[in-house]
């Protein structure tokens, strides 16, 4: 679950933390960090503008290109035809990276406040991308005591151990809901089922709390928020243009033989994306409507492949994993929150 609009204070049935750093409380933002920020946002809204202008006009060209039968060279129409398409994907990546950090931004801004968490950061539990962000930044000791004051909305670390950092820097600040105590009295009445391997595993399950279905509904927010925007009208805009293509290609063109090839290419894999995002949101649904988590106790901790994922515990502890029914989402591990609960490998990014 993302922090975009959190409380000051995480409530007692969740929890705030970024990095796996627990919150210890906020301050107030000084008033050169809200000017500062106030000149980013400004920035970010000429180029969200600018993008918006330019994948007009690059639409716009696109489809005279496509409408008009003008007497160039098929291979040349073919070129120009790519060219554009591609300069519309990018951008379009651009724009939403931009009016992300925008939104995100003026929501700090409204905020005011930076939040702080201390703990120590495992370097080996931190993503790639962000270790290589903290490392231009200057902003991290590994394995030793760390304080960091970050932005909630946009995840921007402003300061580490009372120094500002040197080079934008982000980790996301996540709420989520905790493991109630009834998960570990569940765990302990699983039913013993044998393995394909001959091995014993416990099967059980037990209801999801308050929080958790929140949090769960947060999830599903997420995913159909991008239904419509960006893949929606993407998916429906490629088929659209691969439909006109086929239409044209009675003429013979060579053009248009290589447009239908290359638009049934992408929105073929734009279609697989819209797809597989609605049935994301349709069985999150599911599950909460369901409102259970299903108990997996392997006694020994042998790996074994829960849904999609798969988990590897330490050889020879016991291990309780907690996955989402229809969605086949790990939910815990051992009274945890799973991985991408905490941020890491986020659910489709707002």
């Amino acid at each position: 679950m993302t922090l975009s609009d959190a409380p000051h204070q995480p409530e007692r049935d969740t929890m705030i933390s970024c990095l796996d750093l627990p919150f210890i409380g906020s301050r107030l933002l000084t008033s050169n960090e809200a000017e500062r920020l106030t000149r980013e946002v400004q920035a970010l809204t000429v180029r969200v503008w600018f993008s918006y202008f330019a994948l007009l006009f690059i639409g716009f060209t696109l489809l005279v290109i496509i409408g008009n039968n003008w007497h160039l060279p098929a291979m040349a129409v073919a070129a120009a035809t790519f060219a554009l398409a591609s300069a519309i994907l990018f951008l379009n990546s651009l724009l939403r990276q931009w009016n992300y950090a925008r939104r995100t931004l003026v929501a700090d801004l409204k905020r005011g406040q930076a939040f702080t968490f201390s703990g120590i950061v495992r370097e080996g539990e931190t993503e790639q991308s962000t270790k290589e962000q903290l490392a231009r930044a200057r902003v991290m000791a590994w394995s030793t005591e760390q304080t960091l004051d970050v932005l909630p909305a946009s995840g921007r670390i402003i300061e580490t151990n009372g120094q500002a950092a040197q080079a934008p820097a982000f980790a996301r600040v996540v709420e989520v809901a905790r493991t109630p105590e009834i998960a570990a009295i569940a765990a302990q009445w699983v039913e013993p089922i044998s393995a394909s391997d001959g091995s014993q595993v416990g099967l059980g399950h037990r209801e999801l709390s308050r929080a958790e279905r929140a949090e769960v509904a947060q999830c599903l927010r997420r995913a159909r928020s991008r239904l419509i925007w960006p893949e929606g009208v993407s998916s429906l805009w490629l088929t659209t243009l691969a439909v006109v293509a086929v239409w044209q290609l009675a003429d013979g063109n060579g053009a248009s033989l290589f447009r239908l090839f290359f638009y049934v290419i992408i929105a073929g894999m734009v279609d697989v994306s819209w797809a597989t995002r609605l049935m994301l949101a349709a069985r999150l649904a599911k599950d909460i409507g369901d409102g259970h988590v299903v108990i997996f106790k392997f006694p020994h901790g042998e790996p074994r492949r829960i849904g999609a994922k798969t988990v590897l515990p330490h050889e020879g502890a016991e291990v309780i994993s907690e996955v989402l029914p229809f969605s086949k989402l790990p939910w815990t591990q051992n009274q945890h929150p799973a991985a991408w609960r905490r941020g890491k490998n986020m659910l489709g990014r707002e």
